[in-house]
Parts: structure tokens; sequence; C-alpha cells
């Protein structure tokens, strides 16, 4: 076994890798062990950012400089997005040339860095930040939690008739299942005689819920969605 054939090959005693719990910090810097320095060899450290539920990691390298191979198959960077069944990617990176930007398809994401015996650089410098998902019209959305936006707010909607859709899939198993609708800022056409006639938000569920409109800003409804597997 070379790794045990005299001082200096064996794998150096460095815990490396952390979990980052985004609840608590919602933004950082994760760096590879030693850095700006070299890193060590026989690394093998794994980082893992946990956003909140409804809630996305970016990320960019400040700094990359990992050892250039063929394939990458001497020391790299793997960037694992997510769950591939939702979208996720891993992809390994190496040399000094690193993705732009970085975003987690969920609530997640993990990198990991394997070193060998050979040559090391200076490894990297990433920073991260944690915001919530915004959604608008055409989306289609199985998050637990995320803001629902109109086109191009906060800029006022462009005066003529148009609409503006969000689905929400939710596959219900439990007897109690509800959506909770907060309305942070809420500013539409106002009634005329009491009615919603022109400008209107509407929930299609399954109790028949008051069409929406004038300011409602601050307000919010719960939504019964018992056995549905979408709402509109």
């Amino acid at each position: 076994d070379p790794m045990s054939e005299g001082p200096g090959l064996e794998p150096p005693s460095i815990s490396c890798g952390y979990t980052v719990d985004g609840t608590v910090a919602e933004n950082g810097t994760i760096k590879s062990p030693g850095y700006p320095d070299n890193y060590p060899a026989y690394l093998a450290c794994k980082w893992r950012i946990k956003a909140a539920p409804g809630k996305k990691i970016l990320a960019a390298f400040s700094e990359f400089d990992v050892t250039a191979s063929n394939n990458c198959d001497s020391d790299y960077v793997v960037v694992i997005t997510g769950d591939p069944a939702v979208g996720g990617t891993s992809t390994k990176y190496c040399g000094k040339s690193p993705p732009k930007e970085i975003e987690s398809i969920g609530d997640v994401l993990e990198l990991e860095l394997p070193t060998n015996q050979g040559d090391s650089c200076r490894g990297f410098s990433l920073d991260y930040t944690i915001v919530t998902k915004v959604v608008s019209c055409g989306t289609k959305t199985a998050d637990v939690q995320f803001e629902f936006t109109s086109p191009s707010y906060p800029r006022a909607l462009v005066n003529r008739t148009s609409q503006c859709d969000l689905t929400v899939s939710h596959d219900c198993t439990k007897p109690v299942c509800q959506l909770r609708l907060d309305l942070l800022d809420f500013k539409l056409g106002p009634p005329t005689a009491g009615d919603c006639n022109d400008d209107q938000f509407i929930v299609r569920a399954n109790d028949p819920l008051p069409t929406l409109c004038g300011d409602n800003t601050g307000q919010h409804m719960y939504v019964d969605v018992r056995g549905r597997s979408e709402t509109n």
C-alpha cells in the first residue's frame, strides 16, 4: 500500500468539511483547508449547505485554483446542485475554470474536494447566500414556501387585459392539508359596488373562495386543499 510507505505519505489527519445550518446563517464563505496556502494531500472533504424549506442557495467562487488534469482525475471539486430526480446536477471542476455562478435546485448545495498525493494548489474560496424562491406566471411549483410575484413586480401592471397563473403541486396524503397565502403587498384595481369586476385574484381549490381585488396588503387566507393534487 503506497499510502503507508515511510514518512510523509500518510494521509494527513485533517478533519475537513462540515454542514452549514442555513436557517441560522444567511450567507458565508467556505474555503479549502489551508487556503490561501496550498491544500494538503489525501483530502476527502464534503461541505453541505442546508437552507430552510422554500429557500435556495446562490454561490460563486471568488478564487479557484485546483490541480489541472485530464478529465479532472487528479484533484477536483464536485458541485452538487440537488437531487437529479428534480433537475439537480453533479459536476467536477479543476484547473482555474470554475462555474461562473452556482444555484441550487432545492434547499441543499453540496461541495466535495478529494485530493491525491501529487502537487497541490491554493484551492478555493466560495461565497454563498441564501434567498427565498420567487415564482411568477406560468410556473408549477412543489416548494413548501415561496414568493409569488406579478410580472415585473414591484413595477405597476401593464394597463391591458392579461392573465397570470401559478400552479401549486401538493399531493396530499394527510387528512389535513392547507395552503396559507400571506398577502405581503397586494394592490389591485378596486371593487365596483362591492364586486371585483375588473382586476381579480382567484384561488381555485375545494371551497369557493372570495375573489379578491383592491388593497389587501397584510391580510392572509387559508385554503383547504384536501384530496387535491394541485391548486391553481
